[in-house]
Parts: structure tokens; C-alpha cells; sequence
């Protein structure tokens, strides 16, 4: 069975992690938008159609700011990911750059 290789890399991770706040960033936008909307819809009428848009508006708003906030917290822990990687890449790199094998080092001079 061949293993398989991830593809990762820190920019890949980071381009990852700024596309989830950009779509965090386009859903609140569209949030304010929509709250505009209804706040002009709800003072020029009045009655149970409007008390019910409120709500409906009021519940679809919390359901956008919690996915949202799941967005951003996406996107922290990516990049946290994303920096731990490259961290220990780098880690690993050293210490392969360290290792010493008796006899070698004749050959490489």
C-alpha cells in the first residue's frame, strides 16, 4: 500500500485560512445588508407579517454570527496548524543538518 503525502504547505494553509475570513467577511456583510432591509420594511409597516419577519430575522442572524464566529475560530486554528507545520519542518531540518556519520564527512570534504 503506497503512503500518501500531504501537500500542505504554510501558504496553502494561510490562503486556506484567509478565504474562511473573507467568507466570515462576505456573510457579515450580507448580514448589516439584510438588517437594513428589514428595519426599513418593519417602520413603514406594521402587524404579524412584520412581528414574524423579526423574528425569523432575529433567529437567521444568530445562526450567521455562529457560523461566523465556527469561521474565524477555522481560520485561527489553520494558521495556528499551519505555523506549528513550519515550525517543526524547520526543527526536523536542523537536526538532519546535524547529524554526523563517522567516516562521512572524509567523503564530503
Amino acid at each position: 500500500m503506497a503512503t500518501q503525502q500531504t501537500r500542505l504547505t504554510q501558504s496553502s494553509l494561510a490562503q486556506l485560512a484567509n478565504r474562511h475570513e473573507e467568507v466570515a467577511g462576505q456573510i457579515t456583510s450580507q448580514q448589516t445588508s439584510l438588517a437594513s432591509s428589514i428595519d426599513m420594511l418593519a417602520s413603514a409597516n406594521r402587524g404579524d407579517m412584520m412581528t414574524s419577519l423579526k423574528n425569523v430575522h432575529q433567529q437567521w442572524d444568530q445562526a450567521c454570527r455562529d457560523i461566523v464566529k465556527n469561521l474565524e475560530r477555522m481560520a485561527q486554528e489553520v494558521n495556528r496548524t499551519g505555523r506549528e507545520t513550519q515550525d517543526q519542518d524547520s526543527a526536523t531540518a536542523q537536526q538532519i543538518g546535524q547529524i554526523q556519520t563517522p567516516g562521512l564527512s572524509s567523503f564530503m570534504s
